[in-house]
C-alpha cells in the first residue's frame, strides 16, 4: 500500500490474480522510475524492505512501526517536502477525491483500487489479509481505530492534511500542531 501511495501506481501487475502472484514472485519491483528517485532513502529503504520477497528478511508490523521513516524526524512533513513533492501528494489526493470537498470517503478509496485491480481481483480478501498480517485478531485492535486519526468519524473521510500524514506515519493532530 505505501508503494502505491507513494509511487501512484504498484509494485506488481499482471491481468490474472494466477499471473499477478507469479509476478510477485519472480519479479523485483521498480525504484529507478519518479517518485523514487526524489523520495528521502529512509522511504525507499522502508518500501523495499516491506517488499523483500524473503518474509524472514521482511519488515514485521512492529519492525516497520519502529523505521527510521516512520520515526525519525520530529519535523511536520509539510516543512520536509519540496514544492514538487508536495504538488505531487496533492494531485495523487486529487484523484481519490472525486468530490472535490477537500477529504476522501472510504468509498473513493476502494474505487480507486478496483480501477487498477485485476479481473481476478474483484472479490479480493486483502483486507482480511492485512488484518490477519498486521496481527488485528477479533481480540485486538480493529483496523478502524489503527486508523482513526486520520479518518474522521462523523462521516467515514480523512482529509489531505491526514492522506499526507499518513504517508510519514504520524497523526494528523501532530501535524495541525507544527
Amino acid at each position: 500500500m505505501t508503494y502505491v501511495l507513494l509511487s501512484g501506481s504498484r509494485p506488481f501487475w499482471a491481468p490474472t490474480e494466477y499471473e499477478l502472484f507469479r509476478a510477485v514472485l519472480k519479479t523485483e519491483p521498480s525504484f529507478e522510475e519518479a517518485p523514487w528517485p526524489s523520495l528521502s532513502p529512509d522511504a525507499v529503504d522502508f518500501v523495499k524492505r516491506l517488499l523483500h520477497k524473503d518474509y524472514r528478511k521482511r519488515l514485521t508490523a512492529a519492525q516497520a512501526l519502529c523505521h527510521p521513516w516512520l520515526v525519525g524526524s520530529h519535523e511536520a512533513l509539510a516543512k520536509t517536502l519540496t514544492v514538487q513533492q508536495l504538488a505531487y501528494l496533492r494531485e495523487q489526493f486529487t484523484l481519490l477525491e472525486p468530490s472535490k470537498d477537500g477529504y476522501i470517503s472510504m468509498q473513493n478509496f476502494k474505487t480507486a483500487i478496483l480501477k487498477s485491480s485485476t479481473n481476478d481481483m474483484k472479490d479480493s480478501r486483502v483486507l482480511d489479509y492485512v488484518h490477519m498480517e498486521l496481527r488485528l485478531g477479533p481480540s485486538s485492535v480493529p483496523m478502524h481505530v489503527v486508523l482513526q486519526d486520520w479518518i474522521r468519524q462523523s462521516d467515514g473521510k480523512f482529509s489531505f492534511l491526514g492522506f499526507v500524514r499518513l504517508l510519514h506515519g504520524g497523526s494528523s493532530q501532530t501535524l495541525q500542531k507544527a
